[in-house]
């Protein structure tokens, strides 16, 4: 089977194990994805053919790229059995480019996160939720990271009562269990040392971090390692503080073992977005997976998905980001004892949780069945 996958970006470590996996189960893929400035991942096996140069979150500044490139793409689509986009821009892009061929190719769109622009109010927010409705009737099969997506926003705002679906989240490769120490290396020292990495896009939870190691007096540690991304130059913010520590970006999911055996506790919080409807409801973060691959405890955001969990099985503390003084005393509040608990329960965890299973094979065999195509989304009618 031949799929061509639209890439918003080339480095994303999330495309990359789709790809492999589907690949490793005999899958052709061909791979089509933009350039952006952001963090440096593994090259891809094989290669790819580059759609040129993108800029974050400006999707009106996107049309004269995707007409440029429709050409080349419809080229590579129309050869494919399937195309595989990663977010609606990709999908929009790829449907285009197969508009007027001889044969159907079949659509999978992959959802991560529901960008702010599709929740808004205004007339361009509308027109976005209805071009989504639109394609989705066009579209074979929704993969979610998050079963969170389809009952809080795809039947709830989308009002789509049927969508065809398969969850896969954010979990690891069982290749990275190899490189887990085989001993946990618990500390004995008060010092709380907490790690936020990835792509570093929130201001809030900057400021409850910096504001929880000036007031410890350096009993709280931050260790930061990602792609700042709106944030400013969060290099030279924190320079001057000797309790934080910003290493630059890394590479997943090579650097892992490395990232997590210098932290207690993980900064697993989801980017603030208020107390309203949004994306952080429903998100799950790569931070928790990898956190329970690492055995180490997390800080949530209350009211996530990732937050309930992680109350539910005792595996952090969950903190409310839109009080910043309550969220830095309850971090200020953990201690030695906590966190060895924490760490317990989570050394008891299934690895089901956070290791994949056989999700990619039930995607290949949702792909090739012949009757995906006659069961399209229905739910969509609802416009």
């Amino acid at each position: 089977m031949k799929i061509a996958f639209l890439l918003p970006v080339v480095s994303y470590s999330r495309s990359h194990r789709r790809i492999r996996a589907l690949k490793n189960l005999g899958v052709h893929p061909v791979i089509l994805a933009f350039e952006r400035k952001y963090y440096r991942g593994n090259p891809i096996s094989g290669g790819y053919a580059s759609l040129g140069y993108i800029e974050h979150s400006r999707y009106y500044k996107r049309l004269i790229p995707f007409l440029r490139v429709l050409c080349k793409v419809r080229a590579q689509v129309k050869e494919a059995d399937a195309i595989y986009a990663f977010g609606l821009d990709m999908l929009l892009l790829g449907r285009l480019a197969c508009l007027g061929l001889p044969k159907p190719v079949k659509a999978v769109y992959e959802v991560a996160d529901i960008r702010e622009v599709l929740l808004g109010k205004g007339l361009f927010s509308c027109c976005l939720r209805w071009l989504e409705r639109f394609l989705l009737r066009r579209t074979d099969l929704i993969v979610v990271t998050s079963e969170a997506f389809i009952s809080g926003y795809y039947r709830e705002i989308q009002r789509l009562t049927t969508p065809r679906y398969l969850v896969i989240e954010n979990k690891l490769d069982t290749g990275l269990l190899a490189q887990i120490p085989a001993s946990s290396d618990n500390k004995s020292d008060e010092i709380i040392r907490i790690g936020y990495f990835g792509v570093i896009r929130c201001r809030r939870s900057l400021e409850i971090l910096q504001e929880a190691a000036k007031q410890s007096s350096g009993r709280v540690q931050v260790y930061i390692r990602g792609f700042p991304l709106g944030v400013g130059d969060l290099e030279n913010e924190v320079r001057n503080n000797p309790y934080i520590k910003y290493d630059g970006p890394y590479v997943a999911p090579d650097d892992l073992p490395t990232l997590y055996s210098q932290t207690d506790v993980v900064w697993a919080c989801y980017p603030y977005q208020g107390n309203g409807i949004g994306n952080y409801l429903w998100a799950r973060t790569n931070r928790f997976y990898e956190s329970c691959c690492f055995k180490r405890p997390m800080l949530a955001q209350k009211g996530t998905e990732d937050g309930r969990l992680i109350e539910a099985l005792g595996l952090g503390m969950c903190l409310n980001l839109s009080d910043i003084k309550e969220a830095v005393e309850c971090i200020l509040s953990i201690t030695r004892t906590m966190l060895n608990q924490w760490q317990q329960a989570i050394s008891l965890l299934s690895q089901d949780i956070y290791v994949l299973t056989d999700e990619h094979e039930r995607l290949l065999e949702m792909l090739k069945s012949s009757k995906l195509t006659d069961m399209r989304l229905q739910g969509a009618k609802n416009e």
